[in-house]
């Protein structure tokens, strides 16, 4: 995912709080159930903006480190743009693909990202999402945003039925919706839980958990997203 995404997704939200609270990852795993839906996979992106502007040779060598403290081996390369300044190394810890960048824009704003997912179920998410935060908070507080994705093979699902099934959602975690429907393809809403201890503002509103639901016609099935405070990955 390139970091620009991700500096519009900062620069709309207003971060609440970064206290280790409640592990999100059991109110989406119960969301993704009430959806009938098998996991297939996850996404955890995690980021922190760092005091200081770096150098191109900064940039580098912190990527470095903070690679080898996630048990990721690859070569750090290094980018001079319009604009910015990036270094990023690419690899896995096991099955794991793991993206380790640090990017400094033009006004002297520094991002380190980290972005891992995995495919199959959940497996290995919370020892990632535990691992990955721990070693960013030697930077600053750190922002992290969860995804998981499970499959409903069969038919697709009628506009009715998406938005059934999302409101079964909701309740299973005692979410309440924060935002307007989105009702084309994919029917989506972002909500609130108590569930969910950590939160971030959109729009004036308190968020920790956006439902989505779609079709994947490649694979036949009903797709469905659920993720804290935000999905962050396309649907």
């Amino acid at each position: 995912m390139r970091l620009w995404i991700w500096l519009l997704a900062i620069a709309a939200l207003l971060w609440v709080g970064s206290r280790a609270g409640q592990d999100p990852v059991g109110p989406l795993d119960q969301a993704l159930s009430a959806a009938g839906a098998n996991p297939a996979g996850w996404s955890l992106n995690a980021w922190v903006a760092l005091a200081h502007p770096l150098s191109v040779e900064d940039l580098g060598a912190t990527v470095g480190r903070l690679a080898a403290a996630l048990h990721v081996t690859a070569p750090v390369r290094v980018v001079r743009g319009i604009g910015y300044d990036r270094a990023w190394v690419e690899g896995a810890e096991g099955t794991w693909p793991t993206e380790v960048m640090a990017e400094r824009l033009s006004s002297g704003a520094t991002f380190l990202v980290v972005n891992r997912s995995g495919t199959g179920g959940l497996t290995g998410l919370s020892s990632s999402e535990y691992l990955i935060r721990r070693q960013l908070s030697a930077w600053g507080a750190v922002h992290v945003a969860v995804t998981v994705e499970g499959l409903v093979h069969g038919q697709p699902w009628s506009p009715a039925t998406k938005q059934a099934v999302v409101r079964r959602m909701l309740e299973r975690v005692g979410a309440q919706a924060e935002t307007p429907w989105s009702e084309s393809a994919a029917v989506a809403v972002a909500a609130y839980t108590p569930q969910i201890a950590r939160s971030e503002r959109l729009d004036g509103r308190r968020v920790n958990l956006q439902v989505a639901v779609t079709y994947d016609r490649w694979l036949e099935a009903n797709r469905v997203y659920v993720g804290s405070p935000l999905i962050t990955v396309s649907y």
